[in-house]
């Protein structure tokens, strides 16, 4: 995709986190809503939801509103289709490639982390254990990532 055709791709301050795990979809929520971070959190459980939704939201769909992601949490142990796979289909949505993608799971194995790179991370972050650890990390997730950094959706 030129840059071009991605200035005709508008992306949001929306966050949205990929988790098939009831309790974390919780704490994350309970953690996110702890400070007005100005980016709207949408949850769905499972990758394929999450492929089917952004192919719509970057194809002229709706999503959120008529809202695209402009930030993508992800957790890796799901069923069916496990977050390698979707990493992999979320890579293989032209629209989407310029969005990060944070892989935010329980799994601390080197060769996890190591092929969440290979497969186009932008970043790991191994989930917290406490709750006040959760906000301190979503916090500084949202920070970063629409504050501190420049994206390549703001320049194109």
């Amino acid at each position: 995709m030129s840059a071009a055709e991605f200035r005709n791709v508008q992306y949001d301050n929306l966050v949205l986190l990929i988790d098939n795990d009831n309790a974390d979809q919780e704490i994350f929520r309970r953690a996110y809503e702890q400070k007005d971070h100005g980016a709207e959190l949408m949850i769905v459980s499972s990758g394929a939801e999450a492929i089917d939704m952004l192919k719509t939201a970057y194809r002229g769909g709706a999503l959120a509103g008529g809202r695209r992601p402009g930030l993508i949490l992800l957790d890796l142990d799901m069923p069916d289709m496990d977050g390698f796979a979707t990493l992999t289909a979320i890579r293989n949505i032209d629209e989407a490639k310029l969005v990060p993608v944070v892989v935010f799971s329980t799994s601390r194995y080197p060769h996890d982390i190591v092929q969440c790179y290979r497969l186009g991370a932008n970043c790991y972050i191994p989930k917290p254990n406490s709750f006040d650890a959760y906000v301190r990390v979503i916090n500084e997730i949202e920070s970063y990532w629409f504050s501190t950094v420049i994206l390549p959706s703001s320049v194109l």
